[in-house]
């Protein structure tokens, strides 16, 4: 829509290089008293009229949609640089969502490792069972935190 708005002011830039902006009118009165008075007297009014500018008025008129253009090119920029700058810092969010999911996925699974350890060393009688079930709550918060970053990724 801005590349449509130059478009229309470089439009008025033409029309205001133009000597006149308004067409000529063309006037025709003709009046009888044939129907009424009978009398057959009659007028006929002919006019022509065309708008001059005088006292730099084209030459204003010029520099106001040269502005206009210049200030709908400088839009037309910086709404491009925001485009730039959305599609930049999407793209960075993605990737460091990414990081994170990926950096989850290894938490997981060094909690998960951990815990077998811990429920071997269980077994083996060196470990107290607390010590899993605290283990069981990292892998779970770690699950968690993987849930949460492919729902942020996908």
């Amino acid at each position: 829509s801005k590349r449509l708005s130059i478009k229309t002011v470089e439009s008025e830039l033409l029309k205001a290089r133009l000597w006149s902006s308004a067409n000529p009118e063309f006037e025709l009165e003709a009046v009888s008293d044939a129907l009424t008075a009978n009398s057959g007297e009659g007028t006929l009014r002919l006019g022509l009229t065309q708008e001059i500018e005088l006292g730099g008025q084209r030459g204003h008129r010029k520099k106001i949609a040269d502005a206009h253009i210049e200030l709908a090119k400088l839009e037309l920029a910086a709404s491009e640089q925001a485009l730039a700058r959305d599609v930049k810092s999407t793209f960075y969010s993605l990737l460091l969502a990414q990081q994170r999911l990926s950096f989850a996925n290894y938490v997981d699974s060094l909690a998960t490792v951990l815990r077998d350890t811990a429920a071997i060393r269980v077994r083996n009688g060196f470990l107290p069972r607390s010590e899993v079930i605290f283990m069981e709550l990292d892998v779970a918060s770690s699950q968690t935190n993987v849930i949460k970053g492919e729902a942020t990724v996908g």
